[in-house]
């Protein structure tokens, strides 16, 4: 099975941000046409489709990546799984940040339940064997929380990405620009931690969010968000980047100082 995951925050993520503050279903913009609204998106190819997950676990799909619209969603609009409001009560049923990659035969769907300036948040995860809703085995099975605020980092928000190395294994890389960046190992069979008390690695102390991860030849690249987002013509939103010779860091900019320093280069 061909798939390709890519981050694109910097292509729709821009165009989502015009699209929100004309107030428009369909926008058109560097020829992209159609369902553009999303928040956070994260892309993946199956087969001859292109799918966009976003914020709310929304789906657009494309089979050019000019023409969008949108699919069904992961969970539907009536749902609320149980342990969501038991880990956050103020959570309405809205859904952050998704990440999404393929391996051993299944699409992985990590994603932040929080709430709107609460800081304490939980990650959970889903799998599925296709994204296309009209496959008779089409079926979303979530697996519950993964992390959260009583054993991720207190206030270390959690919007997340997925790295899985050549080895095979698992990474996950979340927080937000409260209380930074942090980074733990996943067991590759069950999508979870090892254990319930985890060894994490501080990437940051405040800085990013909307973490992304690459191997390069010699380097790790690093890449997150910072500033302020969604605030119109105030908004300054930025994104910085950092390298090392190692997984776990420390992560250096252009200077040679350390990310854990919240020192960055944009």
């Amino acid at each position: 099975m061909k798939f390709i995951k890519m981050e694109i925050r910097s292509i729709l993520g821009i165009i989502c941000l015009f699209a929100m503050s004309l107030n428009l279903n369909a926008f058109e913009i560097d020829s992209l046409k159609g369902d553009l609204k999303v928040h956070d998106p994260v892309m993946i190819k199956q087969k001859n489709t292109y799918y966009v997950f976003g914020t709310g676990i929304s789906v657009k799909t494309s089979e050019d990546k000019i023409n969008w619209k949108n699919s069904e969603g992961v969970f539907k609009g009536t749902d609320t799984l149980s342990w969501w409001k038991n880990n956050i009560p103020e959570h309405k049923g809205h859904i952050w940040a998704p990440d999404i990659h393929y391996r051993d035969g299944k699409y992985h769907l990590y994603y932040s339940v929080s709430a709107w300036m609460n800081f304490n948040s939980s990650i959970g995860y889903a799998t599925n064997t296709t994204l296309n809703p009209k496959d008779p085995s089409y079926k979303w099975i979530d697996h519950g929380e993964i992390i959260s605020f009583k054993n991720g980092g207190e206030g270390v928000n959690g919007i997340e990405e997925i790295f899985v190395e050549k080895n095979g294994k698992v990474w996950l890389l979340y927080g937000s620009y409260k209380s930074g960046l942090r980074m733990v190992e996943l067991n590759p069979k069950t999508g979870k931690l090892y254990n319930d008390t985890p060894e994490l690695i501080t990437l940051t102390s405040h800085l990013g969010e909307g973490v992304y991860l690459v191997k390069g030849p010699k380097y790790y690249y690093i890449f997150a968000s910072r500033g302020k987002c969604c605030a119109g013509n105030d908004s300054n939103y930025q994104i910085v980047m950092g390298r090392s010779k190692n997984l776990a860091g420390p992560y250096l900019n252009k200077e040679g100082e350390s990310w854990v320093d919240d020192k960055y280069s944009l």
